[in-house]
């Protein structure tokens, strides 16, 4: 094929449909069932905790106004790319479908972005700070001075007694004014790989190890995170409500994956390197929102 603008722009039309359609794919969007996105357009976005809404009060004279805007926190934008350089020799000997591997590769990668971003912030949850000052998973949190304190954190490692006790603690969590926020509809039991065959014993298993009817069964919907595995070891785990309206963590999106390429054969990068680029690029980030919806485990501890 001669190399000329024309038919190397031809040839990249063609990688970007092969992305496209592979960035189609809803395959392995797990973060979608622990973390809530959000949209914005600009270099940061604002976020009022509005977890801090109380329940209904009876109407008796004067009408009380609750300030929603109890504590803030901002979440930056971030462009996350991958980039390959495409041979010049590949559009003259016709090659361009030895690549389509290597881009349905990057468009899997741009797909489980945000799996990656929500399981940094698991991990990195016992150390990292949020709003409140403290880590994510921290003893006696609190949002604002007057705030009643709450625990999401404990070290004990994954077994049937330790559910039961993290899904109890997660049940009894109030809001920031003491009443109960009636958790527990519906639960995640988050993962990684080798805290797998111990939750499905825990969650999914139709007896327990003696033979008795397993009581746990279907407590909790399972969800392996093979991010969390560079984490201590696997060990954490984590028990969160996903009834809310709102979820713990957000994943913030600018812009969804796009194409950028180069293809003119006189471009000054093309005549140095004799090669084409192509690119993915991502406006997403991730950050903590709401800490009394889940329970983190180090799995340190009986």
């Amino acid at each position: 094929m001669l190399v000329t603008q024309e038919n190397v722009a031809k040839a990249f039309k063609g990688l970007r449909a092969v992305l496209m359609q592979r960035l189609t794919s809803t395959k392995n969007q797990l973060w979608t069932k622990i973390a809530m996105r959000t949209q914005t357009t600009g270099e940061e976005e604002d976020y009022d905790f509005l977890l801090a809404i109380g329940g209904l009060q009876e109407l008796i004279g004067e009408i009380g106004i609750e300030n929603l805007r109890v504590q803030g926190f901002t979440i930056k934008s971030k462009e996350f790319h991958k980039t390959i350089g495409v041979p010049v020799s590949a559009i003259r000997r016709d090659k361009l479908s030895l690549l389509t591997p290597r881009i349905q590769m990057m468009a899997d990668r741009a797909n489980r972005l945000p799996n990656k971003l929500v399981c940094s912030l698991l991990g990195n949850g016992f150390a990292d700070l949020d709003y409140t000052g403290k880590a994510f998973f921290a003893v006696d949190k609190q949002e604002y001075k007057k705030a009643t304190k709450f625990t999401n954190l404990t070290t004990k490692t994954l077994t049937p007694t330790n559910f039961e006790d993290a899904k109890a603690k997660l049940r009894a969590m109030t809001d920031d004014k003491g009443e109960s926020l009636e958790l527990g509809d519906s639960i995640a039991l988050i993962v990684a790989p080798e805290n797998e065959a111990a939750a499905r014993k825990i969650v999914i298993a139709d007896t327990e190890a003696a033979g008795a009817t397993n009581i746990n069964k279907g407590a909790a919907e399972l969800i392996v995170l093979p991010g969390l595995s560079q984490f201590n070891s696997g060990k954490y785990w984590f028990l969160q409500d996903t009834s809310m309206p709102i979820m713990p963590l957000i994943v913030q999106v600018e812009y969804d994956p796009v194409t950028n390429q180069v293809t003119n054969p006189e471009d000054s990068y093309v005549v140095q390197h004799n090669e084409f680029l192509f690119q993915v690029l991502s406006g997403i980030n991730a950050g903590y929102a709401a800490p009394r919806l889940i329970i983190g485990n180090t799995g340190a501890g009986a």
